[in-house]
């Protein structure tokens, strides 16, 4: 694999999956915590497990987790999650087509997945150094391997996509297809 299918590679992996956390995100947001309660409820069990639910905060005592220190604040120890994840591809985009502050808004203006992509690509050059880093330190018989395990009649992940073709990679992303999940794990602990 060139350097240059790589890159595409690189912006293509990473973008499916920013783009499959913030739809996801985006749905769970759409459920209410109503009508969660409401299918709880729904059943005898349900109900009583609710009413458990709602009380049984009430008597929580923290006092048991003094002294325990999950953030490393004053010990030595370095913080598990420091630098755990990879930066996004897009940089700020101050609200352009939807995406403000590294976060996608969906709601207003209407979110373009074709734009998303213009732009993913057009941060190429900035994103050079760090396509290199993972470049280097790729097992690239393995990607090759996950490439060939991945549908034919899909765009190719190492060139340029459209929004629809991204789209119909994140459709079959969303499923759990094996080779596009360990493809995304293998090229974002590429970039930590």
């Amino acid at each position: 694999m060139t350097k240059d299918q790589f890159s595409y590679l690189f912006v293509n992996i990473n973008s499916l999956a920013e783009l499959g956390l913030r739809f996801a995100a985006a749905e769970v947001d759409e459920i209410s915590e109503e009508a969660l309660l409401g299918d709880l409820v729904e059943t005898t069990e349900g109900a009583a497990n609710a009413a458990g639910l709602e009380g049984s905060f009430d008597n929580l005592d923290l006092n048991a987790l003094d002294g325990l220190d999950f953030f490393g604040g004053d010990s030595n120890e370095k913080n598990l999650f420091e630098g755990a994840e990879p930066e996004s591809v897009l940089p700020n985009t101050n609200g352009v087509n939807g995406l403000a502050d590294d976060k996608l808004n969906l709601d207003s203006p209407p979110f373009d997945i074709d734009v998303y992509m213009k732009q993913a690509y057009a941060y190429q050059d900035q994103l050079k150094a760090r396509v290199d880093q993972s470049y280097n330190k790729a097992d690239h018989a393995k990607i090759d391997v996950l490439l060939l395990k991945c549908p034919e009649y899909l765009a190719t992940l190492t060139g340029k996509m459209t929004g629809k073709e991204i789209n119909e990679w994140l459709n079959l992303y969303k499923t759990g297809s094996d080779p596009i999940v360990d493809l995304v794990v293998m090229m974002r602990r590429l970039d930590l």
